[in-house]
């Protein structure tokens, strides 16, 4: 009788005005709180991961793999701890502090959620592209980045606004400053939203051929600042994509056939018999050559030093190095011709008559 009334008066013992028996009861209470939020986070982790597969829903799946994996150990046991200790009577500063840190632990679980969230929903936009398009990973890429700064920012204003600190200055400050910056950063802020510009009407992609004003290569990136090309040359060239938007860009990879003009001359002492086959032997050397249409072939032109002959063609293949290919074939084919039939492709020449030198006589001496 004496042990339980001894241990009794134990329980009733104050510390902190607090008693011990309040202590075990609250160090129970956050046990069982604690065991309880975990059981309640793995069962809804299989549970709504099974629901998922179940209605064919693979992407859900991942995200809530995410979303649940990403929650710390500590989430709930900070949870626990600060609901337990709501029965009892604690300094006001130590219930402030812990306050703050659960809230600050919460706030930035928060934020990674919605980072998940918003990297699950930009993942959905596709602006009418296959998922591996790299011009669409490149603009998810981008907005994704944006977004997230978005609620970093968000997630810090909220923070501060709950932890007491005025924060209707600071955004007032932010909001002055911002236009302030916009100002200054025009030019920055012009090929962000060019970069979207380029991401939405799409004049060119990753992967394709283009030329702007005198440059030209592959597009290798579409940033949010630029737009990286690798030249034929083997070079980098960065330029802004605002400057893209304001130029006129050839696209070669988006063409389905070139339409190939080329002139050859021949010698103006060829026979006018052989200068009416003229015409007919390029039509057949097109003709037998893959992947041509032909169009025509005209004298068209009296050179300088030949008779000109205009030719049109049709490749049925955008790629230029079959087009080189072709050309060389074609150029080979008429060769072969010119030279059976005896018709020669003269050099450029130039004749100087001369009729009369001050002190030299150009008459014949007579002996």
């Amino acid at each position: 009788m004496a042990f339980w009334e001894s241990q009794a008066k134990l329980l009733e013992k104050t510390y902190f005005d607090n008693t011990v028996l309040e202590y075990l009861l609250a160090t129970a209470s956050f046990i069982a709180l604690w065991v309880f939020l975990i059981a309640i986070k793995r069962f809804l982790h299989r549970n709504l991961g099974k629901k998922a597969i179940a209605l064919g829903l693979p992407e859900r799946v991942a995200l809530i793999l995410r979303i649940f994996t990403s929650i710390y150990p500590v989430v709930p046991a900070l949870v626990a701890l600060y609901l337990t200790t709501k029965r009892l009577d604690l300094a006001p500063f130590f219930e402030k502090t812990l306050w703050h840190v659960v809230l600050s632990v919460l706030v930035f679980q928060g934020i990674v959620i919605a980072a998940h969230l918003a990297d699950f929903f930009i993942g959905q936009l596709s602006f009418g592209k296959a998922d591996d398009d790299l011009s669409l990973r490149n603009t998810r890429a981008n907005l994704l980045a944006i977004l997230k700064a978005g609620i970093w920012v968000c997630g810090a204003l909220f923070l501060l606004s709950n932890l007491g600190v005025d924060i209707t200055t600071f955004i007032t400050g932010l909001g002055i400053g911002g236009i302030a910056i916009a100002l200054a950063a025009q030019s920055v802020l012009g090929d962000v939203f060019s970069s979207f510009t380029i991401a939405i009407d799409k004049p060119f992609e990753v992967g394709d051929f283009i030329i702007v004003d005198s440059l030209q290569g592959t597009v290798e990136n579409v940033g949010l600042k630029t737009t990286r090309i690798r030249s034929l040359g083997g070079e980098l060239l960065v330029i802004a994509n605002s400057d893209l938007t304001k130029s006129k860009i050839q696209n070669f990879k988006r063409m389905n056939t070139r339409r190939i003009n080329f002139k050859i001359g021949v010698d103006y002492e060829t026979p006018q018999a052989k200068l009416r086959g003229v015409g007919k032997i390029i039509q057949e050397a097109i003709e037998s050559t893959a992947h041509t249409r032909f169009e025509r072939a005209h004298l068209m032109e009296f050179g300088n030093s030949s008779l000109n002959f205009d030719v049109v063609y049709h490749l049925q293949s955008p790629d230029y190095q079959v087009y080189c290919d072709v050309q060389q074939e074609i150029n080979i084919k008429i060769l072969e011709a010119f030279n059976r039939q005896q018709i020669s492709i003269p050099f450029p020449t130039q004749t100087l008559i001369v009729s009369s030198i001050p002190g030299l006589s150009l008459r014949p001496q007579e002996t």
